[in-house]
């Protein structure tokens, strides 16, 4: 059976009051994990005095990697996303592959395994070792219809338009952000894939492989918390950076579908509304 680590985080921004919520979405997942699966979890946190009544209760399964975040910020704008390299971060070679859930997800039922065993190998023979969903949202196609609304725009005032307005994608706040242009791109981040942000299947070898990833995400990160924390231009929205990171890394991404995520992963998400609270 592969041996895959489950990996979240769970970073509390001390100065927003109710923050700890996000630790109580943390640990009824470390429970879902354990009562669904066979796998283990790992939530990174700067609060592991949140989780270690979970540690006492399931033991060695529940794995803290912590950190207090002395070079980093908790927060720009609502709660930074981008510290989710985090969860790639040093992970040991015995997991073959780490699956990534935002802390509000659980579990529609327990994974189908021996359908996951077999998709796993498929993967592997198509040498995918990276799968997402939303995986058909590529960088040069969403940088062409940004330009594209630039264009439109530049015309709109040269045509004596009061108040120009061309709606900019999805992906055009990181465009401007990073000063992307398809003159001055890295050739590697064209084609790169941008998957939805909530969950992330990576194959944890050749060693090294991984942690590249996360250093080139963790690089992103520092640029977005160069901000000013009163007036930042960018916020956290981190499919570019996840989708260019993997990209950077080597990693060939697929697609779970539908099927594969919603009933053979058995993943479900509530937008961290399953307490009715969300900061």
């Amino acid at each position: 059976m592969t041996n895959i680590l489950v990996s979240t985080i769970s970073f509390i921004n001390f100065d927003k009051p109710g923050a700890e919520i996000y630790a109580t979405f943390a640990n009824r997942l470390i429970d879902a994990t354990m009562e669904n699966t066979p796998w283990d979890i790992r939530v990174n946190t700067n609060a592991p005095e949140l989780f270690q009544d979970a540690v006492t209760k399931y033991g060695e399964r529940v794995i803290l990697y912590v950190d207090y975040l002395e070079n980093n910020r908790v927060a720009v704008g609502a709660f930074n996303q981008l510290l989710k390299y985090f969860a790639f971060q040093n992970v040991p070679e015995k997991y073959e592959w780490v699956l990534y859930l935002d802390c509000d997800a659980g579990y529609r039922h327990p994974p189908r395994i021996d359908e996951l065993e077999t998709q796993i190998a498929a993967w592997d023979e198509a040498g995918i070792d990276a799968v997402g969903t939303r995986t058909n949202a590529i960088v040069r196609g969403e940088l062409i219809d940004h330009e594209r609304c630039l264009v439109d725009i530049q015309q709109q005032i040269a045509d004596g338009v009061e108040h120009p307005y061309s709606p900019m994608n999805l992906f055009s706040p990181k465009f401007r952000f990073y000063n992307v242009t398809m003159e001055n791109i890295d050739p590697i981040w064209l084609d790169a894939s941008m998957p939805s942000e909530h969950f992330l299947f990576v194959k944890n070898s050749p060693p090294g492989k991984m942690q590249q990833f996360s250093n080139h995400v963790s690089d992103f990160n520092q640029l977005l918390i160069a901000q000013t924390s009163h007036h930042p231009t960018i916020s956290d929205m981190e499919a570019f950076e996840i989708g260019v990171g993997l990209a950077m890394a080597g990693y060939t991404i697929g697609d779970a579908g539908d099927y594969g995520h919603t009933w053979m992963f058995a993943i479900q998400f509530n937008g961290s509304n399953w307490e009715r609270v969300k900061l």
